[in-house]
């Protein structure tokens, strides 16, 4: 169970649905990691406007409410905004101090739409002090209504190999082609800070889906170099893809060029390297998309996609697929590209909802992967399971999580009913500084007095050999 972590912190009030999303970065440059976690539906400055918690490292064990632990504060200040519906942290002006990017997908703009085009906020380090997201350094704002920008977000992968970190948005009913169609909007690094109101109009490359309802762009992420040139690639999933029946889902492959991401050029979404489809209807592959490190020693990155309403073993158990060894060009069905598949047992499961890659949780020197299933049911509703499993993952064989011969060798488990334990993971940053990596889990669903529904936590495991 989840209750035997080393650090456990919960939401504020009920409905919070605090660790919505979870980041890492020394955020006051004393040296230490700091823990981000945010609460999309937070109403601390604005209905619904998020907030956004810095717990200063090193974390010591302790068990309490996110107010008293968090040393910083930033309230979103727009109503329905959900500021940290996603976040990024990399040293985006390269000034040797982290930043912070946080999406605020819902969040209206003036003149474009009083909702759901979305914002995404960037806060330069050091941060000392509370401040509400209307103080961000730079903000960059949607020009479409509906756009929701920033509804995920990475950033720290170099794609066009300048040697600084780019960013990458997602905005998931971009409608630049067709309607809510999705699209991805790449930000080049620069030494040069963004300061101000900024137009993704702006963006260095825009990459658009032309097939109407895709949700390209609800996962991105600078997964690695997949094929060895040298720079990063870029995985986006699109879980409403139809090639293999109505939100079938897939996700793609970009790889890091010097000149396509960095001239302003406009793509279309069928320009990727390759294309992995989901394997029926209302699969939704590419909910959730993970680089994996190099797993197996080859010099290439590994990368794993999940679809978490796969119907293989039972309806909604979910997908996981390693892809360890894939094709990186052409297009491909993603249950043949994959070398090892993992599948929910129970209706309901969403096994591959989430992921935590680039683990040692036993401490070995081997990388471990975490799978997240938010929905498994054990006596009760949704308390959710994340499975360990231990590398090394190339070697792994797949079969049914949770099953009476379970592959997983280990779980944790939600305490209580609709915990939706696993919502959200990271994992391979060093929270405590005693030089082992450490894992946080999310609780979104945890009733934090038994009265504040769904008010969330999340729980701090600290790595000394899991």
């Amino acid at each position: 169970m989840v209750d035997v972590a080393d650090f456990m912190s919960f939401g504020e009030v009920g409905t919070d649905q605090m660790a919505s999303h979870i980041e890492s970065a020394d955020m006051n440059g004393d040296g230490h990691q700091d823990l981000i976690v945010s609460a999309q539906h937070s109403s601390r400055s604005a209905a619904n406007g998020g907030a956004i918690y810095i717990i200063n490292g090193p974390i010591m064990p302790s068990v309490g409410g996110i107010e008293s632990q968090a040393s910083v504060i930033i309230s979103g200040t727009i109503d329905q905004g959900m500021a940290g519906v996603s976040m990024g942290t990399t040293d985006f002006d390269d000034d040797g101090m982290d930043d912070l990017i946080i999406g605020a997908s819902r969040a209206g703009v003036d003149g474009v739409s009083t909702e759901e085009a979305g914002q995404v906020h960037i806060f330069y380090g050091d941060l000392t002090d509370d401040i509400g997201t209307e103080d961000a350094d730079a903000t960059i704002y949607a020009t479409l209504g509906a756009q929701r920008l920033g509804e995920d977000i990475h950033s720290g992968g170099d794609i066009d190999g300048d040697g600084l970190p780019d960013l990458v948005l997602g905005s998931s009913r971009l409608g630049t082609h067709a309607y809510r169609a999705g699209g991805v909007l790449v930000f080049t690094g620069s030494t040069e800070r963004l300061s101000g109101s900024i137009s993704a109009d702006d963006c260095d490359t825009e990459i658009s889906s032309t097939q109407s309802q895709m949700a390209f762009g609800s996962a991105v992420q600078f997964i690695g170099d997949t094929n060895g040139d040298g720079l990063d690639d870029l995985l986006v999933g699109a879980p409403g893809t139809n090639e293999n029946g109505s939100n079938a889902g897939a996700a793609m492959l970009y790889l890091g060029d010097t000149t396509l991401y960095s001239t302003g050029l406009s793509r279309i979404h069928t320009s990727a390297n390759a294309t992995y489809h989901g394997e029926s209807g209302q699969n939704k592959a590419g909910t959730a998309i993970v680089g994996l490190n190099d797993v197996d020693d080859d010099g290439y990155t590994e990368f794993a996609i999940g679809a978490p309403y796969n119907d293989s073993v039972a309806t909604n158990a979910g997908a996981a697929y390693l892809m360890i060894d894939p094709d990186r060009t052409g297009v491909h069905e993603l249950v043949d590209a994959a070398d090892t598949v993992f599948y929910g047992t129970r209706s309901g499961d969403r096994v591959g909802e989430s992921f935590a890659g680039n683990n040692d949780l036993d401490n070995d020197g081997i990388l471990d992967l975490i799978i997240g299933a938010p929905r498994v049911d054990l006596d009760t509703t949704s308390h959710g399971a994340g499975y360990v499993l231990y590398g090394p993952i190339a070697d792994l064989v797949g079969g049914e999580l949770g099953g009476d011969d379970a592959p997983e060798d280990a779980a944790f488990i939600g305490t209580s009913t609709h915990d939706y334990v696993s919502h959200t993971m990271l994992g391979g940053h060093d929270w405590t500084g005693d030089g082992v990596a450490d894992l946080a889990i999310s609780a979104p669903g945890y009733d934090r007095t038994g009265t504040s529904s769904n008010s969330g936590a999340v729980y701090l495991f600290f790595g000394r050999g899991l």
